[in-house]
């Protein structure tokens, strides 16, 4: 039996598969002319997309699905169950328009897609407060959907405590710093996410300069 143009429809078939605040990413990527179709026929399609690096995507029609590929860091090594990044969904546009497929409508993105994953600033919060159970697809999600990307403050590198090798440590002084890193926590424009780095880069050199100064202190 011959398939009708639409029926190939790359965007169609990951239309329920997608959430539905990357495909209106995959959306904007095509807007902004982000990619580049590098070559494409009935069955397949390879292309460049431009996002926080060149990554490479690649689309082909398999039996009565589409099997997908993308380099960036939300989609690569995934399952083929795994929802598709911005990426693909751009491509599959872009894909779809070459060939003369009409692209879903704005109804038909709003009904079909995955609606938006509930996940609030407190979900966030209480991954950080127990990290070793945290579901961290929980983190990805809330990044990709552009549901968490508040400015954010930028913190010291280090908390003040004395890095002189030679200096007997003190335990009120660890406690000053610890205390301090602690009082960054309660700061304006404070993010768990974004300030998680240098929250644990500070830790870190506190650590570094206890095992040195700890050398010479008695015990």
């Amino acid at each position: 039996m011959k398939l009708e143009k639409d029926d190939r429809s790359a965007s169609k078939v990951l239309l329920p598969k997608t959430y539905e605040g990357i495909w209106r990413r995959g959306e904007e990527y095509v807007t902004r002319s982000k990619v580049l179709l590098l070559n494409s026929d009935e069955s397949g399609a390879r292309a460049n997309v431009l996002g926080t690096e060149n990554y490479e995507v690649a689309l082909r029609f398999v039996g009565g699905g589409l099997s997908r590929r993308c380099t960036c860091p939300y989609f690569e090594g995934r399952s083929a169950q795994h929802p598709p990044c911005k990426h693909i969904i751009a491509v599959a546009l872009v894909w779809d328009k070459e060939r003369g497929i009409h692209l879903p409508t704005k109804d038909e993105v709003l009904a079909e897609t995955i609606p938006p994953p509930l996940i609030s600033k407190s979900d966030i919060v209480a991954i950080f407060r127990d990290p070793l159970h945290a579901d961290l697809e929980v983190l990805r999600m809330a990044i990709e959907t552009g549901m968490y990307t508040k400015p954010h403050s930028r913190l010291p590198s280090a908390p003040h405590i004395g890095s002189k090798d030679s200096e007997a440590l003190t335990p009120a002084e660890v406690k000053r710093a610890l205390s301090e890193i602690e009082r960054w926590s309660h700061r304006d424009g404070f993010e768990p996410y974004y300030c998680a780095g240098e929250m644990m880069a500070a830790f870190c050199e506190i650590v570094r300069i206890a095992r040195q100064r700890l050398l010479v202190t008695p015990l």
